[in-house]
């Protein structure tokens, strides 16, 4: 038997003892484990694998399948605006589903938030209402009667119909009346007020400070519409002297007033005030008022950079357009019919004034009590009279102008009622 040298056996003991630390300091394989490991140990090994297999499938689940509540996609949760109805045979106690309607308007306004819309069914709704809480520019709340003018809402004892602080909140097609001298009285920005019969307020006497719809100053507030709504009865008779008691007061800046009716208001028909300025009065229609059709005026800041365009402004007892106060010299009146006032036109400083008519506008059936039909006959020089700038792109009824401009509130030849829908608004001419 061959016997290596010492010096050679001591250097084959270093190799083996280098190779057996080196394999402890190897990781070993997790198969290579298995191999060497005892039944035990493999029994455990597949029961973790058997949970965490079932862990992986239950997420799976619930992240792919829909389940009975709120849509989920991807883990995430997508919930639908919430959708609330109101009736006079409901129940404030109710969750305001259709089947179990909320019996006023408030209670629903109280559960609002960013998308709801509230329904409101035919009837009459006898308790004020206060919208406090506000939407957003992509997710407004809205009020919506399902009828046009089908619910009714008639206040007894409090000053005002209507109270709203909530913005980008629409109010669409109410019918408002009281004993008191506010119809609606918006404090929110962005708001939209369309569609609604807001009438007869303080008609026992001068109400100081009545009105049908009133965008009245708050902090700032801007920015709000007040489209296609009838106002009238507005104020004591017209034989009463009375220069605080408007149609439509709008005292904010920005904003957009059009394809209104407004008549029989003891001041003026469409009024600004206070921080009004940079706003749009477009294709309205007043008449039968005890001051006048149309004031421009501020006192709180310069009644500037206004539009007003495509207006019938006719019979009312003292003045068409009038321009008062601290008004400044950007303001544009352009294409308005102003007829049968004792003073049509009365502007200062050196605004711009073009395509004004002082002619009969020829409606179909014009009646200064509001029962007339006040679309425009077929002679009227009123059709393709206006200009595409600040108009609004449909007319009362919703139906969408085309070619050109005609003046008023409804646009030749269409016989539909007052939708209760936004209006776009034409930025080019």
């Amino acid at each position: 038997m061959n016997q290596l040298p010492p010096d050679h056996q001591s250097q084959r003991k270093q190799e083996r003892a280098q190779q057996q630390s080196h394999q402890k300091d190897q990781p070993m394989h997790l198969l290579q484990w298995y191999r060497r490991s005892p039944l035990k140990a493999k029994v455990g090994l597949w029961s973790v694998f058997a949970l965490l297999l079932l862990l992986v499938v239950s997420l799976g689940v619930r992240v792919l399948l829909p389940s009975s509540g709120p849509f989920r996609n991807a883990g995430v949760h997508i919930s639908a605006a919430p959708v609330y109805y109101v009736s006079p045979s409901g129940n404030d106690a109710n969750n305001g589903s259709a089947a179990h309607p909320f019996a006023t308007i408030t209670r629903a306004a109280y559960s609002s938030t960013a998308g709801t819309t509230i329904h409101v069914l035919p009837g009459v709704y006898t308790k004020p209402v206060y919208s406090y809480y506000s939407g957003t520019a992509q997710a407004r709340i809205t009020f919506i009667s399902d009828v046009k003018w089908g619910a009714k809402i008639i206040t007894s004892g409090v000053k005002t119909s209507w109270t709203n602080y909530g913005n980008y909140v629409d109010i669409q097609g109410f019918d408002i009346t009281g004993d008191g001298v506010i119809g609606i009285n918006d404090y929110g920005s962005y708001v939209h007020i369309i569609g609604n019969h807001a009438h007869n307020y303080a008609n026992a006497s001068c109400g100081a400070g009545a009105a049908g719809i009133d965008d009245s100053e708050n902090n700032g507030n801007h920015g709000n519409q007040v489209i296609g709504n009838v106002v009238d009865h507005i104020g004591p008779p017209l034989t009463t002297y009375c220069n605080l008691d408007q149609g439509i007061y709008h005292s904010t800046p920005g904003g957009y007033i059009a394809n209104n009716i407004v008549y029989n208001v003891s001041a003026f028909g469409i009024q600004t005030w206070h921080s009004a300025s940079g706003i749009t009065i477009a294709n309205n229609l007043v008449f039968n008022c005890g001051q006048g059709g149309i004031l421009i005026a501020a006192n709180h800041t310069l009644a500037d950079n206004f539009l007003v365009v495509n207006n019938i402004a006719v019979h009312n007892l003292h003045l068409g357009i009038y321009e008062y106060a601290t008004t400044g010299t950007h303001n544009q009146f352009l294409n308005n019919l102003v007829y049968a006032n004792p003073i049509n036109l009365l502007l200062q400083h050196g605004t711009t004034v073009l395509g004004t008519l002082t002619v009969d506008p020829l409606f179909v059936n014009y009646q200064a009590d509001g029962s007339g039909d006040y679309h425009l006959s077929a002679n009227s020089p009123a059709i393709g009279a206006g200009t595409t700038v600040g108009a609004p792109t449909t007319d009362m009824g919703g139906t969408t102008r085309v070619g050109r401009i005609d003046l008023g509130p409804y646009a030749y030849g269409v016989r539909q009622s007052i939708p209760a829908r936004p209006v776009r608004i034409r930025h080019s001419g």
